[in-house]
C-alpha cells in the first residue's frame, strides 16, 4: 500500500503558487495568454516535448477555444523541476514577443469630416483614374476614409492590455490638448515618395506631410504619448528603436525629438486584390511607380485638420465611419 503524503500548503515560488498533492507531485498553474500557445508548443508539438523530456515536468497547455481550461499546468516529482519547466516557459514567452502582431496602433484620421472627406476623395479618384490609365492594378489603392497617418504601433495581446492602454490613453487627452493650444492643427499633403529605392520596385507609395508648424505640433503630441505608452509598459524600448521613434542629438546624444517619419499611405502592394479562388497565400507583389511619381510625386493633395487622435484597432473596422475601430479617441480644437 503507498504511503499517502499529506498536501502541503501553498508555497509560492518565482511568484507561483505551488503545491504539493496527497501522491507527492508538485503542481502550479498559471495564465499565459494563448497567443504564445504556438511558440511553446512549436511545429509537431516538438517544443513541448522538448520541454517536458528537458526538465523532468510534465506541462498542459490548453487547446485551442477549450472553454474548461484557461491556464498552463506544471507537475513534477520535485520543486526543482517544476520551477526550472516555468523558467524555460517564461524564456519562450519572453524572446517571442517581439514576434507578435502589431495588433494596434495610434492614428490620426485625415478625413475627419465632410469637406476633408470630399477634398481627399476628390484627389484620391482622380490619382486612381489616372493610375488606372496606366494600367497599374488600383485595387492597392488605400480607401479615402481610412486615409491616416500613424503615430506608432502596438502589440496588445491580452484584454487587460487594451483596456490598459485606453486608460492610458484616455489619462493623456488634457495634457495634448494643452500642448497645441487653442488654434486648429493644420498639415498639409504635398507630394509622393517611396519606402524603398528602386521606383520601378515598390510595395508603399505615400503621400508626404509638409514640415510646418502643424507637424511640429503634432510631433509635440506624439513625443507625450510615447512617453506615457513607455512608463506603462506597453510600448518597449526595443520597439521605441525598431519603429524609429525618437532620434537622438549627434552633438550630446541625449534624446531630442520624435523621430516618426510621418506619412499617408496612398499605396499598398499588400492590399492587391488576391484571386479569390486560390488557397494559398499569395506572395506581395511590388509595383511600377515610375510613371506616377513623374505625373503626381509634385502633387499638392490639400490640407486636412487633425480632428482627433485614435487608439486603432488593425483588425476591425467602424460600421459608420468605416475607419478603423477606435477603442479611445483625443479630440483636438
Amino acid at each position: 500500500e503507498e504511503e499517502e503524503v499529506e498536501e502541503e500548503e501553498v508555497v509560492e515560488i518565482d511568484g507561483l503558487a505551488v503545491t504539493r498533492d496527497d501522491r507527492g507531485f508538485y503542481r502550479a498553474e498559471e495564465r499565459i495568454a494563448a497567443v504564445f500557445y504556438p511558440f511553446l508548443i512549436g511545429r509537431g508539438g516538438a517544443v513541448l516535448k522538448r520541454l517536458c523530456a528537458e526538465t523532468g515536468c510534465k506541462i498542459t497547455i490548453p487547446r485551442r477555444g477549450d472553454k474548461k481550461r484557461s491556464s498552463v499546468t506544471y507537475r513534477a516529482d520535485s520543486r526543482e523541476k517544476l520551477v526550472s519547466a516555468h523558467t524555460r516557459v517564461h524564456l519562450i514567452v519572453e524572446s517571442s514577443v517581439g514576434k507578435l502582431a502589431y495588433t494596434h496602433f495610434v492614428s490620426v484620421p485625415l478625413a475627419v469630416d465632410g469637406e476633408a472627406r470630399e477634398q481627399v476623395a476628390r484627389s484620391m479618384a482622380d490619382m486612381r483614374e489616372s493610375v488606372a490609365a496606366m494600367g497599374v492594378d488600383t485595387s492597392m489603392f488605400v480607401r479615402p476614409e481610412r486615409l491616416h497617418l500613424t503615430c506608432f504601433m502596438l502589440t496588445l495581446y491580452t484584454p487587460e492590455m487594451v483596456a490598459r492602454a485606453r486608460r492610458v490613453f484616455e489619462e493623456q487627452a488634457a495634457a495634448c490638448y494643452d500642448l497645441v493650444g487653442t488654434t486648429t492643427v493644420l498639415l498639409s499633403l504635398h507630394g509622393l515618395e517611396i519606402m524603398n529605392d528602386d521606383v520601378s520596385e515598390v510595395d508603399v507609395l505615400y503621400a508626404r506631410v509638409e514640415e510646418d508648424d502643424g507637424l511640429a505640433k503634432l510631433r509635440c503630441v506624439c513625443r507625450r504619448l510615447i512617453d506615457a505608452f513607455r512608463e506603462a509598459d506597453l510600448l518597449s524600448e526595443e520597439e521605441v528603436e525598431k519603429q524609429g521613434l525618437l532620434r537622438t542629438s549627434v552633438d550630446d546624444g541625449k534624446t531630442q525629438e520624435v523621430g516618426i517619419k510621418f506619412h499617408a499611405t496612398v499605396m499598398n502592394s499588400k492590399y492587391r486584390k488576391q484571386d479569390s479562388s486560390s488557397k494559398k497565400k499569395a506572395k506581395r507583389i511590388p509595383f511600377d511607380a515610375s510613371q506616377i511619381m513623374e505625373v503626381w510625386g509634385k502633387n499638392r493633395f490639400g490640407t486636412t485638420r487633425v480632428g482627433s487622435l485614435e487608439l486603432s484597432s488593425l483588425s476591425r473596422f467602424d460600421n459608420k465611419t468605416r475607419y478603423y475601430h477606435s477603442e479611445a479617441s483625443i479630440h483636438m480644437p
